[in-house]
């Protein structure tokens, strides 16, 4: 049985690959790799050939008891954009185009599909430039906070 965790990654995975034209290749967990080649190569969007990567990571989960049968949680999903920087391209103004579309596709979704209670409104707390080995990248960090109700068993 899959856990409520991987319900969620599975869910805003499917939401953001529904986007349509291409975001590029959606990753429902942080990708690592030894040397930033091969990193890039996770993020490569095979029909542009351009960086365009998204991950889906648990940041974090706090909660708080209701009844000692019963929990709250509130755990705060991220969801991480990397997009190849392209001047001559404006390559800003499409990574910020999609960003809002990622926005508003998992706002949309206020209860992911009735596996959540409620999902507040998707939060971009982070957009820049960054470097990733001697690529200059668009990077983009949306946070997304689901509020569940957990049963307990009590023992």
């Amino acid at each position: 049985m899959a856990t409520i965790t991987s319900q969620i990654r599975a869910r805003i995975k499917a939401r953001l690959e529904a986007i349509t034209p291409s975001i590029g290749i959606v990753h429902d967990r942080e990708r690592w790799a030894a040397q930033w080649s091969d990193f890039l190569a996770l993020m490569k969007h095979e029909d542009t050939g351009t960086l365009r990567g998204w991950t889906i990571t648990r940041e974090i989960s706090p909660g708080q008891r209701e009844a000692p049968a019963e929990a709250l949680r509130f755990p705060v999903y991220v969801v991480r954009g990397y997009w190849g920087l392209a001047d001559a391209t404006s390559s800003e103004i499409s990574f910020d185009d999609a960003v809002e579309t990622v926005q508003d596709q998992l706002g949309a979704d206020v209860t992911l599909g009735g596996i959540a209670d409620h999902v507040e409104e998707p939060q971009l707390r982070v957009m820049e430039p960054r470097m990733y080995g001697s690529v200059l990248c668009h990077y983009a960090e949306i946070a997304v906070r689901v509020h569940l109700t957990k049963a307990h068993t009590l023992v």
